[in-house]
Formats: C-alpha cells, structure tokens, sequence
C-alpha cells in the first residue's frame, strides 16, 4: 500500500506539471516554469514528503478490507481514475493562474514565483491526502505521521528561503511576492484539495474522518 501511495503521489503531482506545461505550448505563452524551478519542485518540495509517505502505518479499517488478488495490478481502477482528476484539478488550476497573472500583470519573473509557489504548497497538501485512500485528510490523526510532518515543514521552510533568499532568488528566478499572493495561492491548494477528497470518497467508498 505504501508503495502505491508513494507512486500515486509522484506520478499525479508531475503529471499535473505536465498539463500546465502542453496548455502553455499549445496558447504559445512562455515556459510557465524555469528548469531549475522544476528540478527544485521534484528533488526537495517533491522529495521529503515521498520518502516520508514510505513510513505510513495505516491500520485503521484494514482488517474491514477484503483480501486482495495477487494478480491485481500495482495500480487498480480506482487509483487510476483518482490520478486522472488529480492531473485535471491541479493542472488546470495552475494553468489557469499562470494565464490570468500573466495576462493582467506582464510580469513573468513574478508570475512564474507565484505558479512556484502554488505548485509546492499543493504538492505539499497532497502528500497528507494520498497518506489513505479511504481515510479523509480532514481528521484528528492528520499529523500521526510525524516524518511527514516534520518533512513537510522542511519543504515549506526551504519553499519560502527559496522564494525570499536573494542566492536562491538568483539560482531559481524567484521574487519576493506579498502576503496577498500566499493567501491566494493556499486559497487555491485548499479548493483542491477539498476536490480531491471529494473524488477520492466516491472512488474508495466511504471516507472515514
């Protein structure tokens, strides 16, 4: 199970990039993200909650589940149908960012910080959504796994030295962005994630809190 979360995890989130990245080619606007903003998304936003997902220890219901078949594949119907609305929802919301910010403002080093910024937070929230596939992320046990957590707020606090950090503003093409811009990127992770977990509670049955 962990290892199917952990691929789901991957998967989906870079996938989501890869929506962002063909809606852009196709409208012929620039590259949404620079390369180094992209390695920085998949070796340390990406990276810590990963290897954390591989020490998840979820028992809650297990013994409810029906037995699997070992000719069942590493990932079943409903994981992949999840991975789909997954790559839909964050892809298009970042895609939809990029183009409206781009459009009204001009500034693309700005733009491109913010669609930064958006694309690790979410990335970030997810990690806790994937934790369970039955259990919903709005529950008392959120933090129970502490190497998430505490990896977690590593990626964040090294989100927000990359965003303010004047070397890592340089080696990233990041700006420094207002408090007005994180309350309209969390705003947006936390649309998604509410519809994440809506579809994942009508692929996996029953959600429990």
């Amino acid at each position: 199970q962990n290892i199917r979360k952990v691929f789901v995890y991957l998967v989906a989130d870079d996938f989501a990039e890869l929506f962002l990245f063909l809606g852009a080619m196709m409208l012929g606007l620039p590259l949404p993200l620079v390369a180094a903003q992209i390695l920085w998304i998949n070796l340390v936003e990406d990276g810590f909650p990963s290897i954390a997902l591989t020490a998840e220890q979820e028992t809650q219901g297990v013994m409810d589940e029906k037995p699997r078949s070992p000719k069942e594949s590493l990932l079943n119907r409903p994981m992949k149908l999840w991975m789909s609305v997954i790559f839909c929802v964050t892809g298009l919301a970042a895609f939809l960012l990029f183009y409206f910010f781009l459009k009204t403002t001009g500034d693309l080093e700005r733009t491109r910080t913010i669609l930064f910024g958006l694309v690790c937070v979410d990335s970030l929230l997810f990690a806790f959504c994937v934790r369970s596939f039955r259990q919903s992320i709005f529950r008392r046990s959120i933090f129970s796994n502490r190497y998430l957590a505490a990896g977690t707020g590593i990626s964040m606090a090294l989100l927000v030295l990359a965003i303010y950090l004047p070397p890592l503003q340089k080696l990233l093409s990041t700006q420094a962005i207002s408090w007005g811009d994180w309350l309209l990127i969390f705003a947006i992770a936390f649309v998604e994630i509410i519809l994440i977990e809506l579809f994942k509670k009508r692929l996996f049955g029953r959600v429990r809190a």
